[in-house]
């Protein structure tokens, strides 16, 4: 996704400073998410994809800010500087760990996490000034059947995203405590920003074997239970799960996670494999569905003596799919989304 700034800002929004700089700190900079695309042809098979600025995503972030901004600069010294340490774009609205909504959760609505940090800077020093850390709702279009976002429909909205993202903050207390409160440096900044990237689980050459009872025993890579059995379970015809035993042959429930010295499994959600990916991890749940293929026709309609046409939607057949839904990690909190 190419992302340019054709239009400008209003020279009204008057932002005081006169440029903006964008450090990508977040634990995956690959992408920004990943989106439900439509399968336009078939009309059936639907899957998703990433979604990514051409270019690398912080610097077209900067480079369109550059663009889109440019009658709304102040030309001094200042410049604003904005760490993003969450920017994720998600189909999946529903994500509270639940396997029975993960179906539920797929469609045209969508979240994007935020946790931007804003600095004022000149002269080579950082005033830390705001900090958002928000959930946007993406919302589709109610009133059109079996809809899904285009690209072109989601790439407005993310622009659109963007510029709220600077256009609804206060930068003027900043500015006017600047030259009384004590700054940062870049590479203080840079330092600061380094630490999520420090912990355990990332630094250490291999994942423990054993099951970790919560995310902060995951993130620390010091499982509780170091002796178990992994096992399976038959349910239906040909579907089987893992499960887990202690030493003494008990199952053990409600774990996070656990390692068999090769494989990471995310164990709230069917102990589905875990990827790692730059800082983080993720996984894919498959979930299955129906496409309804409907008829279209139309028929007569008498009212009071005048002729109308309405149209009669009649169910033709269903076709079953399966698709796999991506799940990210903050490695900060263990939330998925």
């Amino acid at each position: 996704m190419v992302l340019t700034g054709e239009d400008t800002a209003s020279r009204e929004l008057k932002l005081p400073f006169s440029k903006i700089r964008i450090i990508d700190s977040r634990p995956d900079t690959s992408k920004i998410g990943y989106a439900f695309d439509n399968d336009i042809f078939t009309g059936k098979k639907r899957s998703f994809q990433r979604v990514q600025f051409r270019n690398g995503n912080g610097h077209a972030i900067e480079r369109y800010y550059a663009a889109y901004f440019s009658n709304a600069f102040t030309q001094n010294d200042f410049e604003l500087l904005i760490v993003m340490k969450r920017f994720w774009l998600s189909a999946n609205v529903i994500s509270n760990e639940k396997r029975v909504e993960a179906s539920n959760s797929v469609g045209a609505d969508e979240k994007l996490y935020c946790k931007w940090e804003y600095y004022l800077g000149k002269n080579g020093k950082y005033l830390p000034a705001k900090r958002v850390d928000t959930v946007l709702i993406i919302a589709g279009d109610p009133d059109r059947y079996n809809y899904y976002k285009t690209e072109r429909e989601r790439y407005q909205e993310l622009k659109s995203a963007l510029n709220k993202l600077v256009e609804m903050l206060d930068y003027s207390n900043a500015v006017n405590q600047f030259d009384n409160q004590p700054g940062k440096t870049l590479e203080q900044i840079y330092t600061f920003n380094n630490r999520l990237n420090m912990i355990p689980v990332l630094q250490d050459t291999a994942i423990r074997r054993g099951v970790y009872l919560n995310f902060e025993e995951f993130k620390n890579n010091r499982p509780s239970i170091l002796d178990f059995t992994e096992k399976k379970t038959r349910y239906r015809l040909t579907n089987t799960e893992n499960y887990l035993e202690n030493a003494k042959g008990e199952t053990i429930s409600n774990y996070w996670g656990y390692s068999d010295g090769r494989v990471i499994r995310y164990g709230m959600l069917g102990n589905e494999k875990m990827f790692r990916v730059q800082n983080t991890f993720c996984f894919f749940i498959k979930v299955s569905g129906y496409v309804v293929n409907r008829n279209t026709k139309a028929t007569d309609l008498t009212t009071n003596n005048a002729i109308g046409r309405r149209n009669s939607v009649e169910p033709v057949s269903k076709s079953k799919f399966e698709i796999w839904v991506p799940y990210q990690i903050d490695m900060e909190t263990g939330t998925i989304y």
